[in-house]
């Protein structure tokens, strides 16, 4: 175990995740024995760093890229996706300002958070369906009221 190691982690943990922090300390040589004892002394929990994997996990992270590790990171990037859109959608003359920002979301987090940009796409895609519906409904439904 190596303090510059620790300080490293440290100063780092809640700008990159663990694994980028991993490479970077075995890129400068350290053991990976020496690199599991420094995450357990910065994180917690026992020497073979079963805590360590909630490095770079803060949800609102945006910047790093997320690896994710289990299907539930990728449900709750998802459902996110899918309901911040119709969130900014309910607000008054948002609208015309919310799209051009998920159009940018999109672009922006679909290297970082892959799955919050499918669920942006798919609430496009629900919102397009809704309106292609009313506007058969409004076409061709007049024979029916």
């Amino acid at each position: 175990m190596s303090q510059n190691a620790i300080n490293y982690i440290q100063e780092n943990k809640n700008k990159f995740s663990k694994e980028v922090l991993k490479n970077e300390l075995q890129k400068a040589g350290y053991a990976e024995d020496d690199i599991a004892q420094s995450f357990a002394v910065v994180c917690g929990g026992d020497v073979t760093g079963d805590k360590t994997q909630e490095i770079g996990k803060n949800f609102w992270d945006f910047k790093t890229k997320r690896e994710y590790t289990v299907s539930g990171e990728k449900n709750k990037d998802f459902f996110f996706g899918i309901v911040s859109p119709f969130i900014l959608g309910f607000i008054p003359l948002v609208n015309f300002v919310a799209f051009p920002l998920e159009i940018f979301a999109i672009i922006y987090l679909f290297n970082r958070r892959r799955y919050i940009s499918y669920g942006i796409m798919s609430s496009f895609a629900l919102a397009l369906i809704f309106v292609v519906v009313i506007f058969v409904l409004i076409i061709f439904g007049h024979n029916y009221f």
